[in-house]
């Protein structure tokens, strides 16, 4: 996990490193031919990985040097650029084109990204998804297998939802659910994640969380939660049961089955309260 942190913190400066390298020694490759556009487009590599690991300033900052680095290449190949002034014509149209070239992968990034992002977002709150939910717990496991690090997870139902749609409508309901997510997030750690499992149900996921942590976090989230609806005269209360997990001998399925039947545990026994179990 060092390891990965480590890499994700260097790449950026690497890349930066690499482009202008590779540009410097694609100019030196360039005059060296002695011809004009022998490397041309080749000069697109280096922005576009850049572009790709850093994005569209540090390409476009990229697609300057690549330019002037050609310019002046070609300003020593004095039989094949007998006027400057179409010299300096050039310069602006490839600098255009290969700002172009950064700009539209930047887009696609961001498409790409955007996509990636939806699939694992709940469009009605935004937060995470069941989906995402399972990737989550199974790198989890992994990691607690091999480092011997606890996670908990939280269950979390909305007592007499269906009342606020029976009564008030769909829209209060829907405004519910996303009041309720945006209290959760406020009240829990950047590296733990809302999810919201579907209908009234929502998780919180707690990384390198024990079951102490656990309960002092989803005690802080009940509490604001009760303010909230006590605030807002909504009539519906909150059944949590928080799983803490020790050993990364069991599968995501059977975690979340465990968490889930400890949830409604609370709700039979008389709802809005946290119940907490230790698994391992």
């Amino acid at each position: 996990m060092k390891l990965k942190a480590f890499f994700r913190k260097i790449i950026k400066p690497l890349a930066i490193i690499g482009g202008g390298l590779l540009i410097i020694i694609l100019g030196i490759a360039d005059h060296l031919t002695g011809h004009v556009d022998t490397f041309s487009i080749l000069y697109l590599v280096p922005i576009l990985l850049v572009t790709w690991q850093t994005g569209l300033l540090f390409g476009i900052s990229m697609a300057v040097l690549a330019d002037i680095t050609w310019w002046i290449d070609q300003s020593y190949i004095a039989d094949t650029i007998p006027d400057y002034e179409i010299s300096y014509y050039i310069l602006v149209l490839r600098l255009g084109l290969f700002v172009l070239g950064a700009f539209l992968l930047f887009l696609q990034r961001k498409r790409l990204y955007r996509e990636i992002n939806s699939a694992r977002t709940d469009s009605l709150t935004g937060a995470s998804n069941s989906r995402f939910f399972i990737e989550l717990i199974d790198y989890e496991i992994e990691r607690c297998r091999r480092f011997k690090q606890p996670f908990s997870i939280a269950y979390m139902d909305i007592d007499n939802f269906k009342q606020i749609n029976d009564t008030r409508g769909h829209k209060s309901g829907d405004e519910l659910l996303q009041e309720v997510a945006k209290r959760i997030k406020a009240n829990i750690r950047q590296s733990d994640v809302v999810i919201r499992i579907g209908g009234d149900e929502f998780s919180v996921f707690m990384p390198l969380t024990g079951t102490e942590q656990a309960y002092i976090a989803m005690n802080r989230v009940k509490k604001s939660l009760d303010e909230f609806t006590k605030a807002g005269n909504w009539p519906v209360s909150f059944s949590i049961g928080v799983l803490s997990v020790q050993t990364g001998k069991c599968k995501a399925t059977e975690l979340i089955d465990k968490a889930d039947k400890l949830m409604y545990s609370v709700k039979k026994s008389g709802k809005n309260s946290i119940k907490f179990d230790l698994f391992g």
